[in-house]
């Protein structure tokens, strides 16, 4: 006779259920992404209202994990099982413009455009970093270590720029 599952792991398993059905339901074309135009009908239907094109842009940025420019199933069932999805979206004004500087600074470091920092691009970033901010003690592997948070050697934008959204608070 085995354990039956947890409160909890059924209501992560419902709660993942639903995502991939709103996945589904709003990957109109079928693609197994969801663009910028269906992620906005998502939002709609969420009753979330983004204030402008930057808005929208910045909220779509945040989710493309991948900055491949599209919200594969992966990403956004992660962001809509979170119990805070909507309040993650909604930015200050102030905030917004720091998160873009820091995509645009993003692109600058990220020289062959793969929405990934390899070790050498991430080198650079750190010896701007050590440069503007002549205080942090940690090294550049170090550095690296804290955000990259999947642990593949590599900074993701998101990772890259949720780090420096903490940094520069």
């Amino acid at each position: 006779m085995g354990c039956a599952p947890s409160t909890q792991q059924n209501a992560t398993t419902t709660k993942s259920k639903i995502a991939n059905q709103v996945f589904d339901k709003f990957d109109q074309n079928r693609s197994g992404s969801i663009d910028k135009r269906e992620f906005q009908m998502v939002l709609a239907y969420l009753g979330y209202r983004v204030k402008n094109d930057q808005e929208l842009d910045l909220d779509f940025k945040l989710l493309d994990l991948s900055g491949d420019g599209k919200i594969c199933r992966d990403e956004f069932c992660k962001w809509y099982t979170r119990s805070d999805k909507l309040r993650q979206l909604q930015w200050p004004s102030h905030k917004l413009k720091l998160l873009e500087e820091l995509n645009e600074s993003f692109k600058r470091y990220d020289k062959d455009d793969s929405g990934i920092l390899e070790r050498e691009e991430f080198r650079q970033v750190y010896r701007d970093l050590i440069y503007k901010f002549p205080s942090i003690s940690y090294t550049c592997e170090e550095l690296l270590s804290q955000l990259d948070t999947t642990r593949d050697g590599k900074v993701e934008r998101t990772e890259f720029v949720r780090f420096m959204m903490k940094f520069t608070k």
